[in-house]
């Protein structure tokens, strides 16, 4: 398998910034693993923050479990919020951005791989 085709699947299938590692691109794959880590820990605790303030709403309403209530305040609350948002783009983009480089990135050792092959078959 090109190595292109390898380092674009590990960053797209498993985390962005696992191809970058593979291709021996530790920081830009470091980088990559960072923001996207930055990104779900955000997302994450939105989620917790939101979770709370519902169970926080049910407990002030004395206690009682009701699916639709708890529905409802799932869809009034700001589950797309800014915050959330922007993690969530934030976490597509690097993405998007760990697929392509990683394929680039590969393209170039690719070709220099082939380059180097053609000068030992050519006396």
């Amino acid at each position: 398998m090109k190595k292109s085709l390898k380092g674009a699947l590990l960053s797209g299938l498993i985390l962005p910034g696992i191809g970058q590692l593979w291709l021996k691109h530790y920081l830009r794959g470091i980088a990559l693993i960072a923001a996207v880590s930055a990104c779900l820990a955000l997302v994450v605790m939105k989620a917790l923050r939101q979770a709370v303030t519902m169970l926080e709403k049910i407990e002030a309403e004395g206690g009682a479990v009701d699916i639709v209530a708890i529905l409802s305040s799932a869809s009034h609350s700001s589950a797309l919020s800014d915050g959330f948002m922007s993690a969530s783009t934030g976490i597509l983009l690097c993405w998007i951005v760990g697929i392509v480089d990683a394929y680039l990135i590969g393209r170039k050792k690719d070709l220099a791989e082939q380059s180097k092959d053609t000068k030992h078959e050519d006396p």
